[in-house]
C-alpha cells in the first residue's frame, strides 16, 4: 500500500477466489508496465519511454550485520539529526520518513529520508533516472563526526539497470543496485549506541486533509501549498472532552495542533508541497487504545481512532485509521500514523 496516497478502502463485497485471480493478474500485468516503461501521450506525440526511479539506499550495521538505527526510542532519534547527505553543492538532513510508491516519471524531488525495507531501517536518498553515466558523487555524514564517500554511477543496459557503487576508496564496486548499500561505522557503531533504559520515542498523529484548492495558499516563488493563516480558526481536534485549536509553529508545550507541509504528500498535481496536521505528542507508555480524536474544519467533523501502546516486547506500536475496524488501512509518515480527510 502507498502511504503517499492513503485512500484505498476496502468495499463490504467479499471477493471471490476466481475475481481475486483476476484482479491479481490484472494488477501484475499493470505493474510490470508501470515498472518498464512510461506512457504515450497519444497517437501522434510520438512514444515516450521513463524507467522508475530508484533511490540510492544505505543501511548502518554493525559487525554482525545488526541495523544501527532505531527511529523507536527517544536516544535512537535523537542521532538521526546528526545523519546528512553532502551532494552537488547542498546539504540534505535527514526527515520525513515514507517513500513513495513505484511510478514512472521524470525525477520529482531530492531528498533524504528514512524508510523500512525487509524489516530494517534503511537511509534513502534520491531520486534517480538512469541517467548517470558519469561518476556521481556524495558524503554521508554520520553521528560522531563521521563521513563516508559513496559514488556511483545509473545508467540502462538494454532495458535494465547497469548500477555501481563504490564506498570511500573501495576499487570494486560493493554492490552493483542502487538500493542495496551497506556501510560499516566506525568502531562497530559505537557513536549510534543507545541506552538499556532510553525511552520510547513520542508519537504524533499526521492528518492529511483533502481540500479545495480555494482554501489553500499557493506559494508563487515555489508553488508549494499550505494552509492559510486567515483560516486557523476553522480547524479544530477534541480529544478527551478537551478542545485544541489549530496554533502557528512547530514547536509548542504539551498537547497541541499544528500543521506544516511536505513534498511526499502528492495529492495536489502540480505541486510540490501539499499541507498536513500534526497532533500530538503522545506517549506509549500512556497505553492508548482506540482513543477517539475527532478533527473538523468548519464544522464538518471526522472521528479518528488511535492507538499508541507498548506491547509485551516493550516495542512502540502506534496506528490511527478512519472509521470502523473493517476500514482499518493504516499508513505512516515521519513519527507516527498517517491519516487522510477529505473535506471536499
Amino acid at each position: 500500500m502507498n502511504p503517499t496516497s492513503p485512500t484505498h478502502q476496502h468495499s463490504g463485497m467479499r471477493p471471490t477466489h476466481q475475481h481475486t485471480l483476476r484482479h491479481t493478474k490484472f494488477l501484475f500485468l499493470l505493474l510490470f508496465v508501470v515498472t518498464i516503461s512510461g506512457c504515450s501521450l497519444g497517437p501522434h506525440e510520438g512514444l515516450i519511454w521513463d524507467y522508475r526511479n530508484e533511490n540510492l539506499e544505505i543501511a548502518l550495521v554493525d559487525d554482525k550485520g545488526q541495523s544501527l538505527i532505531d527511529p523507536a526510542t527517544d536516544e535512537g532519534l535523537a542521532l538521526l539529526d546528526s545523519i546528512s547527505i553532502d551532494y552537488d553543492g547542498k546539504n540534505y538532513p535527514l526527515h520525513d520518513r515514507i517513500n513513495r510508491g513505484l511510478r514512472a516519471m521524470i525525477e520529482g524531488y531530492r531528498d533524504f529520508f528514512l524508510r523500512q525495507n525487509s524489516g530494517r531501517y534503511v537511509l534513502s536518498f534520491g531520486e534517480f533516472q538512469p541517467n548517470y553515466k558519469d561518476l556521481q558523487v556524495l558524503y554521508l555524514n554520520l553521528p560522531g563526526g563521521e563521513r563516508r564517500r559513496i559514488s556511483f554511477i545509473h545508467t540502462l543496459k538494454g532495458n535494465r539497470f547497469n548500477s555501481s557503487v563504490w564506498i570511500d576508496d573501495e576499487l570494486e564496486p560493493q554492490t552493483k543496485e542502487l538500493n542495496n548499500v551497506i556501510i560499516h561505522p566506525q568502531n562497530n557503531g559505537a557513536a549510534f549506541r543507545v541506552s538499556k533504559n532510553a525511552k520510547a520515542a513520542p508519537v504524533t498523529l499526521y492528518i492529511h486533509p483533502r481540500l479545495p484548492d480555494s482554501c489553500l495558499y499557493e506559494d508563487n516563488l515555489t508553488n508549494d501549498l499550505s494552509i492559510p493563516r486567515k483560516e486557523y480558526s476553522f480547524y479544530k481536534i477534541t480529544f478527551r472532552d478537551k478542545t485544541y485549536p489549530l496554533l502557528e509553529g512547530n514547536k509548542i508545550e504539551g498537547l497541541g495542533l499544528t500543521t506544516g507541509n511536505s513534498r511526499f504528500l502528492l495529492a495536489h498535481q502540480n505541486h510540490f508541497k501539499s499541507p498536513y496536521l500534526a497532533f500530538g505528542p503522545f506517549r506509549p507508555e500512556d497505553d492508548i487504545h482506540n482513543a477517539e480524536i475527532v478533527v473538523s474544519y468548519r464544522g464538518k467533523e471526522h472521528t479518528i481512532l488511535l492507538n499508541c501502546y507498548l506491547n509485551e516486547k516493550k516495542e512502540s506500536v502506534y496506528e490511527a485509521w478512519l472509521g470502523d475496524e473493517n476500514k482499518k488501512n493504516i499508513f505512516y509518515f515521519r513519527s507516527g500514523p498517517l491519516v487522510e480527510v477529505d473535506w471536499r
